[in-house]
């Protein structure tokens, strides 16, 4: 639906992102799970979005998403 709605970039192959976005959401559990038992993974995950997202949308898509900042999420 993305790719019909232009919000992916061109060259985005949606079946490797998805691998590596398991991949990478894994991952960033395990070290959050092993700093500081998950406490900091809110913090974690935004951070993982804001470094993966340049490489799947445009610029455009992604100043209309909101994703906190580090200090902005907390814990639920």
């Amino acid at each position: 639906m993305a790719r019909q709605k232009d919000q992916l970039l061109g060259g985005v192959d949606e079946a490797a992102f998805a691998q590596l976005l398991v991949a990478a959401y894994t991952g960033t559990q395990v070290m959050s799970q092993l700093s500081t038992g998950r406490a900091d993974l809110p913090r974690r995950i935004a951070d993982m979005w804001r470094c993966l997202l340049p490489a799947l949308a445009p610029a455009s898509v992604i100043s209309g998403l909101q994703i906190p900042e580090a200090g902005e999420v907390s814990p639920p």
